[in-house]
Formats: C-alpha cells, structure tokens, sequence
C-alpha cells in the first residue's frame, strides 16, 4: 500500500478549504483528511484520536488569531507539524508562532504547487523562510543583547559555516551547493548542530546565532573563538 501524509487544514475561507482537499487528494504523497472552520472542532477531533502528520493553520480565524490554539494542538499531537498560513510576512506573527511550537509559515498567495514542494520540505524537516524574511529575523535579532553561546561555541567550523547559511535563510540543497557537499551532508550537520544548541528549528538557531558576538574560526586549534 502507498504510504501517504495526513494533512488537515482550519481555514475560515470555503474556497481555501475546497482548493487543498482537490490538489492533496489520495494519489498524493500529502493527502487531505481533514479540513476546519475553526479551532474547536479539530481540538476535538484530535482528543478522539485523529492523526495528524500537518496541519495548516490560518493565522486569523474570523478576524481572531489562531495562535493561541498552537499549545493545545502541540499537546494533544506533540508529532504533528503545525504551519501558519498568512496573507503577508510579519516577523513579530513567525516568532510568535515559533515560540509556541509551529515549523513555519506558508504564504497564501504562493501557488498551489509550491504549497505542495513547501509541505513536503516540512515534512522532511526543512524549514523554508524567503529572503525578505530572514533579513527583517536577521535586524530583530541584531537589535538583541548580544551575548556569548556555549552551544554556538561547541559546534565545529564547518557546523558554523553551514549555521550561517542555514541563518541567512538558505535552503539545505543550496547550503549543499555553496559548500560543496551533499544535501544528505548538510541534514546531518544540521542535527548536530540543534542538538547541540538544544534548537528546535532554523529560525531558533537563527536567533541565537545573530545573539552572539563575531565568529570566526581559528584553524590552529581547529575550534570556534568568539571574538570580544
């Protein structure tokens, strides 16, 4: 049998609704179960047992956010990835939504292909944040006391220089490309190097890499010095 990811979606818009369960349909790799109005009746769908690889989540319900359903949804369904899905981008919104335990974001006016290529590269782990994003994430933190990262410190040059692609808001294949290494070499890194920040996603590791002072690598001792 085919193996295939459940997929819901709480949306106030029909249309919106309708558009993903026609494109994730059963011979998708993303299959559509499921889709909501609101918060309340997927809270009790899940407290009846439904499994959820992925959830879409609108970030304004009726003209109410949604986020704050994230850490009821996060505990009912611990494995399930949660992505917001908004209008505009608004670092103040993703960190919000980070921070209560979303993956990421989905802007609604991508098409529905790169809706699909974006779902499945958070189903795979990856975090997709654009250009214009990671730049206003990047001045956010730049404006925060800078402080020393025992975790930062710890990671090995090339873990540094693959976190500070992963920061700038690069994808895992272009990390590959620009560092000339497999995208499969570029997972393992990044692993390392949340586990040893004790990150969860690329955004956190983002943060707490512009909370640090310059980096550079000191090729003698073959280790990160932070530079005062």
């Amino acid at each position: 049998m085919k193996k295939f990811f459940q997929l819901a979606v709480v949306d106030d818009s029909d249309f919106v609704r309708q558009r993903f369960k026609e494109h994730f349909h059963i011979e998708k790799e993303l299959v559509c179960v499921k889709t909501f109005i609101k918060t309340e009746p997927l809270i009790a769908n899940l407290e009846s047992g439904l499994l959820l690889d992925l959830l879409v989540l609108d970030v304004n319900l009726f003209g109410v956010s949604s986020l704050n359903s994230i850490s009821k949804i996060r505990e009912l369904s611990p494995n399930t990835k949660i992505v917001i899905y908004t209008s505009y981008e608004d670092a103040d919104i993703l960190l919000k939504a980070l921070r209560l335990g979303a993956c990421g974001y989905l802007l609604k006016s991508s098409s529905v292909q790169d809706i699909e290529k974006e779902l499945m590269d958070f189903i795979n782990g990856s975090i997709k944040i654009s250009n214009r994003m990671a730049h206003k994430l990047s001045q956010y933190f730049r404006s925060e006391s800078v402080v020393i990262d025992e975790g930062i410190e710890s990671l090995t040059p090339r873990e540094l220089e693959v976190l500070k692609l992963l920061a700038d808001g690069y994808e895992y294949d272009e990390i590959g490309e620009k560092l000339g290494i497999a995208t499969n070499s570029v997972r393992t890194h990044i692993k390392s190097i949340y586990r040893k920040m004790q990150v969860k996603n690329s955004v956190q590791a983002a943060k707490r890499y512009f909370d640090t002072r310059d980096l550079v690598i000191e090729n003698e001792k073959d280790r990160l010095k932070i530079l005062k």
